[in-house]
């Protein structure tokens, strides 16, 4: 019996078994940023760009898995997230905490078929007032 091949086949079962669970655990990732803003200059005039890791899990829950909002200098804090479906729409919403102690509600809105997301815009609240809107791509 060759002692090369009895070591290489658990290394290769191995191999194939964690790229399965990667398979299982993450049935859709993809990384979207903020453009063409429309709203109150503070926002919009502002060069940063917000950027989203959504995910699709194998229970179909589109959840927010990465972001990169804490790294601008006037956001303190990102909480209360909340998601949710309704047919093939789904909303996604969070709060903002700035450097002034505002509170935005920030609300990501797509179409969802298939594990595909489409037509994906944020909205940006203030005191129940939509004050600025983008899209994601």
């Amino acid at each position: 019996m060759n002692k090369n091949y009895c070591l290489l086949k658990p290394t290769l079962l191995k191999g194939i078994l964690f790229f399965s669970l990667l398979l299982i655990t993450n049935a859709f990732t993809k990384e979207y940023v903020t453009y063409d803003c429309s709203g109150h200059l503070s926002i919009c005039d502002d060069k940063f760009v917000m950027k989203f890791t959504l995910e699709v899990d194998n229970n179909e829950n589109i959840f927010i898995s990465k972001h990169n909002l804490l790294e601008h200098h006037h956001i303190v804090k990102v909480n209360e997230f909340n998601n949710f479906k309704s047919n093939s729409k789904f909303y996604i919403k969070f709060y903002i905490v700035n450097n002034l102690n505002h509170k935005f509600l920030f609300t990501i809105s797509g179409k969802y078929n298939d594990s595909n997301l489409s037509l994906i815009n944020l909205e940006v609240e203030l005191d129940k007032k939509k004050i600025a809107k983008m899209k994601l791509k």
